[in-house]
């Protein structure tokens, strides 16, 4: 594997885990936005966050870091024709549940 193919963390690791998927979605301009999620754990303690997007659909991946214990959302977002990808924090993991995590 290439280094270059792999997603890196935010704080520079590669130890990443994908655990939720958020679809921002608008069903017409002007219309409020709709988040529909899928994936196989959503943490009720984690907040909706608005949309990445303010007048298109948006993608939002929700992953957890091994070495930092940081969860983050992955956005993609679109805006005039381009793409818009950037991190979101959504906080530190706790360490009871980043254990159990390795376990």
């Amino acid at each position: 594997m290439i280094d270059d193919d792999v997603l890196k963390c935010p704080c520079g690791e590669t130890y990443l885990h994908s655990y939720h998927v958020t679809h921002y979605v608008r069903h017409q301009e002007g219309s409020p936005v709709c988040p529909v999620g899928s994936g196989a754990f959503q943490d009720e303690r984690e907040k909706l966050l608005s949309s990445p997007s303010l007048d298109r659909d948006a993608v939002g991946i929700r992953f957890w870091c091994e070495m930092c214990h940081s969860k983050y959302e992955l956005t993609f977002a679109q805006h005039k024709g381009q793409t818009l990808i950037k991190w979101r924090l959504l906080g530190r993991m706790p360490v009871d549940e980043w254990t159990q995590q390795k376990l």
